[in-house]
């Protein structure tokens, strides 16, 4: 985003649909989408879960508690 070159610079559109921009209400959406119960029915090496553990310590940073909201962490719905 920050370059100075224009053509090097992602669209507004498509900045706008990176996960920071999302509500609280998709954030949680997206976890529950991908949460352990839906991994849990994949197979261990199968593309879905080897592409989830791919890089996944740089999504989580360690404990990925410390990283998301507390109604993320409960998974309660928002109001």
């Amino acid at each position: 985003m920050l370059s100075m070159e224009p053509q090097r610079r992602p669209s507004a559109e498509s900045v706008l649909k990176h996960p920071f921009f999302w509500s609280l209400e998709k954030q949680l959406q997206f976890f529950q989408d991908v949460s352990r119960d839906r991994i849990e029915k994949e197979p261990l090496d199968g593309p879905i879960v080897k592409q989830l553990e791919r890089g996944g310590q740089a999504v989580v940073k360690l404990d990925w508690r410390e990283h998301i909201t507390v109604p993320l962490q409960t998974g309660k719905r928002l109001a």
